[in-house]
């Protein structure tokens, strides 16, 4: 059987591998595939992991990064409803894995949850799934903003990150796609026409 070879970073292939002998649905997923991909350095592994088998894949990652370094609980990010918890792990000599449950574990979902085209990349040890929003990001060298925001605070959250990868994304221009709502008034309810339509 032929089979692609793509540039993913060894620790990061290693660590799926291990997870997925006892949560096949894991994947990786994010910043560690975009850095692979792109030719440049690596801080950590992001491996998705569907909620009821969290604690599974927890006691697989222990066992080469013992050190629980951090936790945040839900919500991962004040607008996604979809991730239920993050934990950080360290291990010597290996880059941090951060292990993050979700209820929805599909590649698919986790491209539609990034705020950048340019994140939305994902690999289940077999296929690598990239959204076009990568290929456009990747070749225009442009960081595009596509998530939807209820609040100012989720805005500043991926503002902040853009500000942070540029430092090894330098000279990428930033454009703002966010979708914008639409706003239309109804006229008040005594003001509608009634009668023969």
């Amino acid at each position: 059987m032929f089979r692609i070879q793509y540039p993913i970073h060894t620790e990061a292939v290693d660590a799926l591998l291990r997870v997925q002998k006892q949560v096949p649905e894991a994947i990786v997923a994010g910043g560690c595939l975009r850095d692979s991909l792109l030719g440049r350095p690596i801080n950590d592994i992001d491996i998705f992991v569907p909620d009821r088998d969290f604690f599974t894949a927890e006691i697989t990652v222990m066992e080469t990064h013992p050190e629980l370094t951090d936790i945040i609980y839900e919500p991962y990010f004040a607008w996604n409803n979809d991730v239920k918890q993050v934990r950080y792990y360290a291990g010597e000599g290996l880059l941090p894995v951060n292990l993050i449950a979700v209820y929805n574990c599909t590649p698919e979902a986790q491209l539609a949850r990034f705020d950048f085209g340019i994140c939305k990349v994902a690999w289940d040890s077999v296929r690598l799934w990239k959204h076009t929003d990568f290929d456009i990001d990747a070749r225009d060298e442009t960081f595009t903003l596509l998530a939807e925001y209820q609040t100012e605070e989720q805005r500043a959250y991926s503002m902040g990150r853009y500000e942070r990868l540029q430092a090894k994304y330098r000279g990428w221009r930033f454009i703002d796609a966010t979708p914008k709502p639409l706003l239309y008034v109804t006229p008040p309810y005594d003001a509608l026409p009634f009668g023969d339509l």
